[in-house]
């Protein structure tokens, strides 16, 4: 099943948590699969690039690799002394990036099956993302500092747009933006890697989940598409919908409940 056919994402039930595996092809969407596991609660996914395995961050630390064609967990990552809280993959598909909630960042070579690197933070990571086009990788903090860092060579950019938590972070196909989302209820558009700012909006009336779990399993998952001069970035808040859209200078914001 390919991105463009389903989608994945994580719940929980008392007795036992599980990643829903739904199809989009149908007018209404249906569950093709549960993949349920033993941690408390799953507070990341990734897909690999071939769209055959599905990448999950748990809340003890472990990662865990499944092959969703039949449906099976074929690796479990260790390393993160506490909950694994996001992750992202290279376009190549080798190199898998997690966050955690242990202040570090670890980087999984996929082939070899262990990790390769890892970048001690001085605050809890929130959110991740790796750019498609170089070897950048963008860190948002608990803290609300966000750090941009070459993976191969001692450069460093420490970004301060966000008030609180930076819980979102999503890199451009392109490779030479990305947005932040935070608690304090702000996007943010910033160049790659320096993070001059590009825009920033500030959305009302959202409503942020309590508990860091239950934030995590239902907050802002960015999916950004670039087509001609027209950028398209869609957040999902908790309950609301924002569609933004930056059209040759323009902002235009709608949240819909």
């Amino acid at each position: 099943m390919s991105i463009t056919q389903g989608f994945y994402h994580a719940s929980y039930h008392p007795l036992f948590c599980y990643i829903l595996c739904s199809s989009l092809l149908q007018s209404t969407p249906r569950i093709k699969a549960q993949l349920q596991f033993s941690a408390h609660a799953c507070y990341a996914l990734a897909i690999s690039p071939d769209s055959n395995v599905c990448f999950s961050c748990y809340s003890d630390g472990n990662i865990g690799v499944w092959d969703i064609r039949n449906h099976k967990i074929v690796r479990l990552f260790e390393g993160h002394g506490d909950g694994a809280s996001c992750i992202d993959i290279s376009q190549d598909g080798q190199r898998l990036w997690t966050g955690s909630l242990d202040s570090t960042v670890r980087c999984w070579d996929l082939q070899e099956g262990r990790q390769v690197q890892q970048v001690d933070f001085s605050s809890q990571i929130f959110s991740l993302g790796y750019c498609p086009k170089g070897d950048w990788l963008a860190v948002g903090m608990e803290n609300s500092f966000i750090e941009v860092l070459h993976v191969n060579k001692p450069e460093k950019y420490r970004l301060h747009y966000h008030d609180s938590c930076v819980l979102s972070l999503q890199f451009a196909q392109s490779g030479k933006w990305f947005t932040t989302t935070g608690k304090d209820n702000h996007i943010n558009g910033l160049v790659a890697p320096y993070g001059t700012r590009m825009f920033q909006v500030h959305i009302k009336h959202t409503y942020f989940p309590s508990g860091w779990s239950r934030f995590r399993m239902y907050s802002s998952s960015w999916r950004i598409f670039e087509h001609q001069k027209m950028l398209f970035s869609k957040s999902f808040l908790s309950a609301f919908s924002i569609l933004m859209v930056y059209y040759r200078q323009t902002y235009v914001v709608g949240v819909n409940s």
